[in-house]
């Protein structure tokens, strides 16, 4: 399971707008006990492939390769601690947002 703040990492995009298409039912998540949103490896994979077809080559390819690199991450969680390994295993650019 990923956070939101890695899914918007993933797509580059803030963590707002995460939260914002978790509200409008466009990327599928389950709520905490804590009220944190999680999404499943898998439904951020599906909407990588979906949304690269919208896309120049050049970006297809990138985002396939993260998509690639987040179901390696998504096997992994599925024999240890989720997010020890996605910190610890992600290759993906830090976010643009400025601190």
């Amino acid at each position: 399971m990923l956070t939101t703040a890695q899914v918007a990492n993933l797509f580059q995009i803030s963590i707002c707008t995460v939260r914002r298409y978790i509200k409008k039912g466009l990327i599928p998540s389950i709520m905490t006990p804590g009220g944190h949103y999680r999404i499943q490896g898998i439904a951020v994979h599906d909407l990588m492939v979906k949304n690269a077809t919208k896309t120049t080559l050049d970006a297809r390819k990138d985002i396939r390769s993260r998509a690639k690199a987040l179901l390696t991450i998504h096997n992994m969680n599925d024999k240890g601690d989720s997010m020890n390994q996605v910190s610890k295993s992600s290759k993906f650019p830090e976010s643009r947002r400025s601190g």
